[in-house]
């Protein structure tokens, strides 16, 4: 029988994305950051859809207060996090005990993440399907409603989030924020030529 890994060791993966981003230009808001995390002895990887970190539980836990407080200061007008257990064991340790055992049957709902008794975020086990969908769904929270249900400037500026968040290099991508706006796969070209002046 394998030992039990002690709580405070349990591995987890913060991604996150720290706004305004600018790909290949991070600002300090993002770079303070790296500089943190780097301090105490992780690594952060820099992506097209955000950063990611993996850890231990309660060094990630501990140093993100300072790293939210950090980029703030320095800038961020916005952050959105994603804080993930190690598919390892969905039952063991302090973060399953915070959101719950990660359901068997549908392994990618999202769980609240709750930390010191606030939620920080949602948590899913790793998975890179459906992830246009998952960054549709947090635009459309940005925005305000459905992308269908949208008028046609607040279409155009979401159109302009998800192509600067890099979701249009994503293959079918523009087929699927087509059928979350209601539009053509024409309407999203028009308007990504539109937004980068083509």
């Amino acid at each position: 029988m394998k030992p039990e890994q002690p709580a405070d060791r349990e591995k987890c993966r913060l991604e996150y994305l720290v706004e305004p981003f600018e790909e290949g230009n991070p600002g300090p808001h993002v770079l303070g950051t790296l500089d943190i995390l780097q301090r105490h002895g992780l690594e952060m990887t820099m992506g097209p859809f955000g950063n990611t970190v993996d850890g231990d539980y309660e060094t990630l836990t501990s140093v993100l207060p300072t790293v939210l407080r950090s980029a703030f200061e320095k800038g961020a007008s916005r952050i959105s996090i994603t804080l993930t257990k190690s598919p390892a064991d969905p039952s063991v340790g302090p973060f399953s005990e915070a959101v719950g055992p990660a359901p068997s049957d549908d392994p990618v709902s999202d769980e609240p993440a709750v930390w010191n008794q606030a939620m920080i975020g949602l948590a899913r086990p790793e998975d890179i399907h459906g992830a246009v969908e998952r960054i549709v769904a947090v635009v459309e929270t940005r925005m305000g409603g459905k992308l269908g249900d949208l008028p046609r400037e607040k279409k155009q500026a979401a159109v302009r989030i998800l192509d600067e968040q890099g979701v249009f290099l994503i293959r079918k991508s523009v087929e699927t924020v087509a059928e979350a706006m209601g539009v053509s796969r024409i309407t999203i070209y028009n308007y990504l030529n539109a937004i980068r002046g083509d």
